[in-house]
């Protein structure tokens, strides 16, 4: 009797902290901010998600807090490289963090830069509407997105969870990943309104991950008023946004703030079965390369030249290749937006200095104009040949080539006269003579830096000069 009472307490006990355990994980599920409710606060009949209407006048609710693996980079960038603010977007990356907004924000804190859209076939922008209906919880897999009629296509879903989810039971949405699905009749697209003006480039890629489709999925990327790019997938086959047909445009193009471009997905008219990954990047372009030296260094000597991209412009790992007039190519691959290396001459001139930048997105090139100073290699000397006795006559010594090195120290010697020296910051000097010695003179200047010299003259004649009165010849008439 005991033995039964004690059982039967044991069973009583059980029951009660198992109920009571029930209860308090249907409070605390009850007091989540994102727990799925209809817009009138209502709890949802639906076991698939519940879809509510986007609210006009009150806030949307703030969603739980992510652990920081919600976070995690989909692209792996280098350390120290996450996209930097305004410079890159990608759509799988700025939805991580859930927003109950159509358009949503980007990453930088920019608004209304992703609109998810529903429209005809056709294709025509005007056309398109937004994907009104947001759902917390798809089918209880913790899966949020869009759609504009509850429980059917076309969607757009995204997984802000670190772990593949079963859609439908039978579609792997791998986790920090967007999922879209067509209508029957209709696209769904992703369109990033352009926050900047610039140039950027466009990558991504199409993947069908349902494995119910028969054939691929037919996508597009468009502007406002043409296409860009377009493809289809394999059957449950991945394409590059970048190998579809016209794929080459989408290394470079242009925006102003406010256009759109479009990923736009088509099925074939299926109600299931069209599930797709879209993986849509925007990267802005730097204008060029920006290199950074001296304009101008002595023959023999080194010099170093740093090349430099905007950061967050261009996303590394960057192909550097080095150009300059007499020197070999130089090429590396670098995970930073600096690259520097050093050149010597040994030849004095013009030298040019070209550098090109390349990654994923494209390339970006930029050049610097290097004048490399010699020896002084000639001198004329130029002034009068003939002069007066006692007169003061100047002459003027011209350095070349143009690419001579200075300071020069001028060197000026001559018949009869003291040796004068002048060092100045040009290629020109010049010196007065005065002689008390009739017949043939000679100036000799030699200039010199310090890489070398060179040497000119030149012959003056000087002569006695006689200067005769003026007479003044007046004629007269005389009248008849």
């Amino acid at each position: 009797m005991r033995t039964d009472l004690r059982s039967q307490r044991t069973v009583w006990l059980t029951a009660t902290l198992l109920a009571a355990a029930a209860i308090l994980v249907l409070l605390l599920f009850a007091s989540l901010p994102g727990s799925a409710t209809t817009a009138q606060g209502a709890s949802s009949p639906s076991s698939a998600g519940v879809a509510q209407q986007q609210p006009a006048a009150t806030p949307p609710p703030t969603p739980p807090a992510l652990s920081a693996a919600f976070y995690m980079p989909l692209v792996r960038y280098p350390a120290g490289d996450e996209p930097v603010a305004c410079a890159q977007w990608s759509l799988e990356h700025d939805l991580r963090v859930v927003s109950h907004s159509n358009p949503a924000p980007d990453s930088c804190g920019n608004s209304n830069v992703w609109h998810l859209l529903a429209g005809p076939e056709s294709r025509m922008p005007s056309s398109y509407t937004l994907l009104s209906l947001f759902e917390n919880d798809v089918q209880g897999l913790g899966l949020q997105g869009w759609r504009q009629v509850t429980g059917t296509a076309p969607y757009l879903f995204f997984n802000a969870g670190g772990d593949e989810k079963l859609l439908d039971g039978v579609v792997p949405v791998a986790g920090l990943t967007v999922v879209a699905h067509p209508g029957v009749t209709q696209v769904v697209a992703a369109a990033w309104r352009s926050p900047i003006n610039g140039r950027v480039s466009i990558t991504g890629s199409v993947t069908d991950i349902d494995p119910r489709g028969a054939a691929g999925m037919r996508w597009f990327v468009d502007s406002a008023t043409a296409t860009l790019a377009s493809g289809q997938t394999p059957a449950n086959g991945r394409q590059l946004l970048r190998s579809g047909t016209g794929g080459a445009a989408l290394a470079e193009q242009s925006v102003a703030a406010g256009d759109f471009v479009y990923l736009v997905l088509q099925g074939n008219d299926a109600a299931v079965g069209e599930n797709t990954r879209l993986d849509f990047r925007i990267t802005l372009l730097p204008d060029q390369v920006q290199i950074d030296g001296p304009a101008e260094i002595a023959q023999g000597t080194s010099a170093r030249y740093t090349a430099t991209v905007a950061p967050g412009q261009i996303i590394p790992p960057i192909n550097w290749l080095w150009r300059a007039t007499d020197q070999a190519p130089q090429g590396r691959t670098t995970n930073g937006v600096i690259d520097s290396t050093q050149y010597t001459w040994t030849v004095a001139g013009r030298k040019v200095i070209s550098v090109t930048a390349t990654t994923a997105e494209g390339e970006i090139s930029g050049s610097k104009v290097v004048t490399v100073t010699g020896a002084p290699a000639i001198v004329v000397v130029s002034g009068v040949s003939t002069g007066g006795l006692g007169s003061v006559l100047q002459y003027t010594a011209t350095v070349s080539p143009a690419f001579t090195a200075v300071p020069l120290t001028y060197t000026w010697e001559a018949t009869g006269q003291p040796v004068v020296t002048h060092t100045v910051p040009t290629r020109t000097d010049s010196n007065t003579y005065t002689w008390t010695e009739l017949g043939e003179q000679t100036i000799t200047v030699t200039v010199r830096n310090g890489l070398g010299d060179a040497q000119g003259t030149y012959g003056v004649f000087i002569e006695k000069r006689l200067y005769s009165p003026i007479v003044r010849n007046t004629l007269q008439t005389s009248g008849r």
